[in-house]
């Protein structure tokens, strides 16, 4: 890969605030497409930081708060959507996760199976199964290992 320059891309942050970061493109110089390296506190295709995203998830899926009473500045069809589609990706990333953690350790557990409160929580657990790795919120670190096993898959 070979840089290829860079673009400003826009992202609201906890707080509400609108800031604008730089993002690097390289060139493959196998298929010649052109990628974005995306920091962990970025999400493709959404402008609300991770962390922000992972705050609601967890407080509306663990905590059960009603969407419409969670912090942020998100309108309340955001913050529904953003639940939909954890609910929807969250087993087959908890998959992935145990099937890296299989090849890391060579043992077993399935977390699908085991009564937890949330999927939130069997997430957790699925992380705690892997070496922990620097990010700045648990969808940081979830996407840091997905990259490293799936492609098109994130939270």
């Amino acid at each position: 890969m070979s840089f290829h320059g860079w673009y400003r891309r826009k992202i609201i942050t906890l707080d509400g605030t609108i800031t604008r970061i730089p993002i690097a493109r390289y060139r493959c110089s196998n298929c010649r497409q052109t990628h974005a390296i995306l920091p962990d506190f970025v999400a493709p295709y959404r402008h609300y930081s991770q962390v922000l995203i992972a705050n609601v998830v967890e407080e509306v899926v663990s905590k059960q708060v009603p969407p419409e009473r969670v912090e942020g500045n998100q309108d309340i069809p955001t913050t529904r959507r953003w639940i939909r589609r954890f609910l929807k990706r969250c087993h087959e990333v908890i998959g992935v996760l145990e099937s890296i953690a299989f090849r890391y350790t060579g043992q077993i557990k399935s977390l699908l199976t085991e009564a937890r409160s949330s999927p939130w929580e069997q997430m957790l657990a699925a992380l705690e199964l892997l070496p922990a790795v620097k990010a700045t919120s648990v969808f940081g670190a979830v996407n840091l290992w997905l990259t490293m096993d799936v492609v098109g898959l994130w939270l």
